[in-house]
């Protein structure tokens, strides 16, 4: 069917039009896009390729199945895209002066990085490219709004 073609990318697209103007370089930025670009990106291939035996395959719900190589390879790709980028942005000075701490930095991304495959996981076809960036978001926000993560929806400029 074309239109179900149609939807994954147009979600895609819905949801870096909305987090880029709205978060554009800040940390949590880092973590949705490392987690949609890499992790999303990654893992179809992965899946497929080294998923194919049932024994590697699950699905919850009438979803569609999904391979633990393809959910793996989501969360190691988001998470290693969320330290790199992270490092990247700090080292460059990107975050200097908004309190931005590593430490906490690297515990939030592990956490938005398993919520993210979680979400990848449950959720139905191509609604993923939407679901992700808004779990993400929410869970930055506690984080951010509890304190234990005060910087990051904070960006220099």
């Amino acid at each position: 069917n074309r239109s179900d073609l149609v939807k994954g990318p147009l979600y895609y697209l819905v949801a870096i039009g909305l987090m880029t103007p709205l978060f554009f370089s800040s940390p949590i930025a880092v973590i949705i896009f490392s987690c949609l670009f890499l992790g999303d990106g990654l893992a179809d291939p992965i899946g497929r390729t080294f998923g194919k035996a049932p024994a590697l395959q699950y699905q919850v719900g009438w979803f569609s199945k999904k391979s633990i190589p393809g959910s793996l390879a989501f969360f190691v790709s988001s998470i290693v895209g969320c330290l790199a980028w992270g490092k990247l942005f700090l080292w460059s000075g990107h975050y200097d002066g908004i309190g931005f701490d590593e430490t906490v930095y690297r515990r939030t991304s592990l956490y938005c990085s398993l919520l993210a495959t979680f979400i990848e996981a449950i959720s139905p076809p191509d609604i993923d490219n939407l679901l992700i960036p808004v779990g993400l978001f929410y869970l930055g926000y506690y984080l951010s709004a509890s304190g234990q993560a005060p910087f990051l929806f904070l960006t220099k400029g």
